[in-house]
């Protein structure tokens, strides 16, 4: 390890790089850049967990798998590439990563499991890859993400995917979603445009709980069910049209 900047370079020749390995690393502790050699095909999981000095790290191409919580707490970190051979982002794997501001995801990318970004409290910006079709529970809550559009090819989304999201202002979503989960957008307090695509059948309970800056919204015709407090202290709220089969069904909806 270079001692006047931290970096460290993993040797040549192997192919996945583990926990074990950079815990037997002298002054871990310390290091603020690592360089991951070209072969590298797997990260695996936990390989980084709470590496909180650790700012960048060069992967290669080569790398095709990065395991759950590989970055986990690692809150020193700004920014990250992800190679193109990567075609999931796996369970909590940048969870914590409370300074990294942007990240730019592949178009391989397919799915973005559960707590992903969670409180990745100062990431603005994401792009969401064409390809991808699942957003699994929780992937981007607490984040900073301004505004955001979800690709034709998004076919599900999990539970309180941008709850707690205070800066997010507007979210396009899919046509191809059928159903908003429980939670869905809980907190985003500064929410103000949305668009309900005309194939949603549901709403789930809480999805748009204290959204206090929305103030309109149409509920398509397609809607056949809104859970608990579905809409509950969106104080803003002034105009809202929903289908005729709803009206006065559950006024647990709003209060």
């Amino acid at each position: 390890m270079d001692n006047q900047d931290h970096t460290y370079t993993l040797p040549t020749g192997i192919t996945t790089i583990t926990k074990s390995m950079l815990d037997a690393i002298k002054d871990q502790k310390y290091i603020t850049h690592v360089i991951i050699p070209h072969g590298v095909t797997s990260i695996d999981e936990e390989a980084f967990y709470h590496c909180s000095r650790l700012t960048s790290i060069t992967i290669p191409n080569s790398v095709t798998s990065i395991g759950k919580q590989a970055f986990y707490f690692c809150t020193g970190l700004t920014s990250i590439n992800i190679p193109d051979g990567v075609t999931r982002i796996e369970k909590s794997t940048f969870e914590y990563c409370s300074n990294l501001i942007n990240i730019s995801l592949p178009n391989n990318i397919h799915t973005i499991s559960k707590f992903a970004f969670k409180y990745c409290s100062n990431l603005t910006s994401i792009n969401i890859p064409t390809n991808l079709h699942t957003i699994c529970s929780e992937a981007f809550t607490g984040t900073l993400i301004g505004k955001i559009t979800l690709p034709h090819n998004v076919v599900t989304i999990g539970r309180g995917v941008f709850r707690d999201c205070l800066s997010l202002t507007s979210c396009n979503i899919s046509n191809n979603i059928t159903n908003l989960p429980p939670y869905l957008f809980e907190k985003c307090s500064k929410l103000e445009k949305l668009h309900i695509p005309s194939d949603i059948t549901s709403i789930g309970e809480y999805a748009f709980e204290n959204c206090s800056n929305l103030a309109y919204f149409t509920i398509p015709d397609s809607v056949t069910s809104i859970g608990l407090y579905a809409f509950r202290h969106c104080k803003s709220l002034r105009y809202a049209i929903i289908p005729t089969n709803l009206e006065g069904k559950n006024a647990s909806y709003w209060t």
